[in-house]
């Protein structure tokens, strides 16, 4: 039987892996993140997606691995995280009474298969004060997350609207990728649930 290799070290992907009933296990894939910004920027977000799940594959070739990537884009302005408190400040004053686009990328990847997809969704944004900014940063959650803000945690607050998938804005769109995994490995399906 295949095993399935998550390659990524983020948590929030971990416990939303759990919900496709699936056997798996965690390698963190570390690359550098840099995005290539000569092509368009899903197909960029879908290569490095690749390159995740490449380093892990080369080292796990009997298995079936995802490869994972999320940024969030404002006006063709990619915003990752935030280097420091101060940067989150700023990111988060921008993303106020604003709609931003949320992209995460995913390939799976094993000797047969090379499935590279897109998840990306809208999310709108209250206007923000700077008090409300202040105390969420104080919380320390936004500080390890694309757009300096976590849809799962406090910053749920600050939310109007959503137009996508809302686990594909916590980094991991379920519904497609187990979309995926069931019909491209269905010679798997004793891992399928």
């Amino acid at each position: 039987m295949k095993e399935i290799i998550l390659a990524s070290g983020s948590p929030r992907r971990a416990e939303l892996m759990k919900l496709l009933d699936v056997n798996f296990k965690i390698i963190n894939s570390s690359i550098d993140e840099n995005i290539d910004f000569n092509i368009p920027l899903d197909e960029a977000l879908k290569e490095l997606s690749y390159q995740k799940a490449k380093k892990v594959f080369d080292f796990n070739q009997n298995s079936i691995v995802i490869g994972c990537d999320t940024v969030v884009e404002l006006d063709g302005e990619i915003i990752q995280k935030p280097k420091d408190e101060l940067d989150a400040f700023k990111i988060l004053k921008k993303l106020s009474n604003k709609t931003h686009s949320v992209k995460t990328a995913i390939c799976i990847l094993d000797k047969e298969h090379d499935i590279r997809f897109i998840s990306n969704s809208l999310v709108k944004f209250k206007e923000l004060t700077d008090i409300e900014i202040d105390e969420y940063i104080k919380t320390k959650e936004p500080l390890d997350k694309a757009g300096a803000y976590g849809i799962q945690g406090r910053a749920a607050q600050f939310i109007e609207n959503i137009n996508g998938d809302y686990y594909g804005i916590m980094g991991l769109p379920v519904c497609l990728l187990k979309k995926h995994i069931t019909k491209i490995f269905s010679h798997y399906s004793s891992m399928v649930k």
